[in-house]
């Protein structure tokens, strides 16, 4: 595809900056949409994957089913669209991934590491919710990117699947990043979101080591996915805890009914751990960022006239004595903020050579001594349920959105006035103000009332008319049309995109996207079958008249460079001759209704 830099999109929306990246199937461009004056990254379908109607219909599905995401970890998706055969999608640009952070065989300080499995799973979750079944298929460092507060934003949905999206391969070819993919992936079996999970696991694994867990070619990586166990990464970093190594290798269980079964359950898990792996400066923490539903524990009884330690899911009536020696829950854990993420990588960046000292160590920096000698109590603290009627309502506290939903549970919060909103589609937003005293459990419980139905706009059908070449029983959005055995056959619809369908006798169901513009009547005349030609040549040129096979069925053509009719679709091309063989793998081909394609294919001695 020729370079669009300078190009503009989205009728006069979205100018194209740069080149930023390219793939497989599409170019990611830095743009600038003008109507706002801000950065954007323009993701584009190349040229040869333009031509191919599956592709284009994945490129749009992508973009259909992140812009359903609304997650503070989830790339945002803000428009897309066609122009001029030019398939595209508009989000915001954030111009670092997690690959940049890696260093070869070098951790990355514990922060960091949790910071992106509580982010990544929180995004994981969400989805979940969202999307039944929901599968990413391709986690890793590449597609992890951060934000200009380092937080981890998933991107890359182009392999998503679940059950309101269609699943969408490119042939035979095995969806997915090798290193990062799971067994059962790897087998080509049916995915549940618990391969994502394992995927995690990889990239934790990598985070946390500075390596990922198997090593080699490709076939040695898939062999090590499927049938060997990792090393612990513990033994490969003495500085990991005991917790987290568990995790990760829980992660990176071979069967998937022996790991997490949803990426709630890592949460939980992430939230379990020990209050020490998260530091000992409380304050550096952003509170909150993650609710956590656990059972009040008490503590024993403080001496008369000292303060009660803080804690975080203090009821409301007073706390009665424990026995035992528990540890201390903690409750606040998954949002690491920007200052303790930027200590973090500072520390980490600044010691190239070195391999880095725990996360932990390097945060703990002197504090300068209080002119007091009587050591400062611990504040007291207080908490808050959040319920809605309907749940599922995004939580805004003093303002800021929440990264999670009703019901929810605040803790380690300090004694003020807040103001909270709750917001869910379809019904009307919630505010109001809540009190948080010390060492008491506040409760929100809001119903929400429906949105008023806004006056639906009136749309303007649009007369089409459809011929087929032959004529074909012609099924538009699920509702047969007939066959036009003679003239066309016609429909009012809505303009956009309509499911078609044609069904011919004894051959397979042609299926394609209609789009429908605004405006006058339209007329489609779509031709089924193509002309392919096979013509074969020995190394010295001379031609070779072979079987010819499609899609591994033989035909009764030969390679003699004959023309032959054939249904529109994707295929793939073989010539056998007795003591030769193909020179390339078997060709790959799409025919186009009403084209003509010759291929030539070259053979050689066995």
């Amino acid at each position: 595809m020729a370079s669009l830099v300078g190009r503009v999109l989205g009728s006069g929306r979205y100018e194209i900056i740069e080149l930023y990246g390219k793939g497989a199937f599409a170019e990611v461009y830095r743009g600038r949409q003008l109507n706002l004056n801000r950065d954007v990254a323009v993701k584009v379908l190349n040229e040869d994957s333009s031509r191919d109607d599956s592709l284009v219909k994945r490129f749009h599905n992508e973009a259909a089913a992140v812009a359903r995401f609304d997650h503070p970890n989830i790339i945002k998706i803000f428009d897309h669209g066609e122009e001029e055969h030019i398939h595209y999608y508009v989000m915001n640009f954030l111009p670092r991934t997690l690959r940049s952070l890696f260093h070869p065989n070098r951790p990355l300080p514990l922060e960091i590491v949790l910071q992106v499995a509580s982010q990544l799973a929180a995004a994981l979750a969400y989805a979940q919710t969202i999307v039944n079944n929901f599968v990413h298929r391709d986690i890793k460092p590449e597609n992890v990117m951060l934000d200009q507060s380092h937080n981890a934003v998933l991107s890359d949905f182009g392999l998503v699947r679940g059950d309101e999206i269609s699943r969408l391969t490119v042939g035979d070819n095995v969806i997915g990043t090798p290193t990062y993919m799971s067994p059962e992936q790897i087998r080509g079996k049916t995915l549940d979101p618990r391969s994502d999970l394992y995927a995690l696991g990889v990239l934790l694994y990598e985070c946390a080591t500075g390596a990922p867990p198997f090593k080699g070619d490709l076939m040695a990586v898939c062999h090590q996915h499927v049938s060997e166990p990792p090393v612990a990464p513990r033994s490969l970093n003495p500085d990991l805890s005991p917790e987290v190594d568990a995790l990760i290798l829980k992660l990176l269980e071979k069967a998937p009914e022996k790991r997490y079964q949803s990426a709630a359950e890592v949460l939980a898990a992430l939230a379990d751990l020990p209050g020490d792996l998260l530091g000992k400066h409380g304050n550096i923490y952003s509170l909150p960022t993650m609710p956590v539903t656990r059972k009040p524990q008490t503590s024993s009884t403080p001496p008369q006239g000292s303060t009660p330690p803080s804690r975080s899911s203090l009821p409301t009536s007073p706390a009665k004595p424990r026995t035992g020696n528990k540890l201390f829950p903690v409750y606040v854990f998954v949002g690491i903020s920007a200052l303790a993420l930027s200590v973090a990588l500072f520390n980490y960046f600044r010691q190239p050579g070195a391999q880095p000292r725990s996360a932990q160590a390097q945060l703990e920096s002197p504090r300068s001594t209080p002119t007091s000698t009587v050591p400062p109590l611990a504040p007291a603290l207080g908490s808050i349920n959040i319920e809605s009627t309907p749940p599922g309502a995004a939580i805004y506290w003093n303002g800021i959105q929440q990264r999670h939903v009703t019901p929810a549970r605040f803790d380690s919060l300090k004694p003020s006035r807040y103001a909270v909103r709750l917001t869910l589609p379809g019904y009307e937003a919630w505010s109001g103000f809540v009190t948080i005293q010390q060492d008491c459990t506040a409760s929100v419980q809001a119903t929400l009332a429906p949105s008023p139905s806004p006056a639906t706009p009136a749309v303007t059908k649009v007369s089409i008319s459809i011929v087929t070449r032959p004529p074909g029983e012609i099924i538009l959005d699920g509702k047969s049309l007939g066959a036009p055995l003679s003239g066309a056959r016609t429909a009012l619809v809505t303009p956009g995109r309509h499911d078609l369908q044609i069904r011919l006798e004894s051959f397979p169901t042609v299926k394609r996207d209609l789009w429908v513009k605004e405006g006058s009547d339209q007329s489609f005349v779509i031709d089924l079958f193509g002309e392919i030609s096979v013509q074969a040549f020995d190394e010295i040129g001379d031609p070779l008249f072979g079987a010819v096979f499609l899609d591994n069925v033989q035909t009764s053509w030969k390679s003699d460079g004959s023309r032959h009719k054939l249904i529109a679709g994707e295929y793939r091309v073989t010539v056998k001759s007795f003591g030769y063989e193909m020179i390339e793998s078997p060709k790959k081909i799409i025919v186009t209704g009403g084209d003509y394609r010759p291929i030539v294919v070259q053979m050689r001695k066995e």
